[in-house]
């Protein structure tokens, strides 16, 4: 199984990182067969990354000024994660027809 990890850094209201690790083992052959369950997995890693952007621009609101570019990035690339698990939820609700 390959090995892939995820860090996002959300700040606290004084600026300390709050250091979140996410790792998620996929097969290494994308033509193996997932659970069975696997639409319900999707849909609850979407309602984490969710969760966890909101809790980011939560964090980012309470301080007075712009954020800091990094901050704006984690979102944006948060986002770019979320749009790819709902894509991935939609092919496999295709796929489980």
């Amino acid at each position: 199984m390959d090995l892939i990890g995820f860090c996002w850094h959300p700040y606290d209201e004084s600026g300390r990182v709050l250091g979140v690790n996410l790792h998620l083992k996929l097969p290494a052959s994308a033509s193996r067969g997932y659970s069975p369950q696997m639409f319900n997995k999707l849909l609850a890693l979407l309602d984490r990354l969710k969760a966890y952007q909101r809790t980011l621009i939560l964090a980012t609101a309470e301080h007075d000024g712009l954020p800091a570019g990094s901050a704006l990035r984690q979102v944006v690339e948060l986002e770019n994660v979320i749009a790819a698990v709902e894509a991935v939820a939609g092919e496999e609700a295709k796929r489980a027809r």
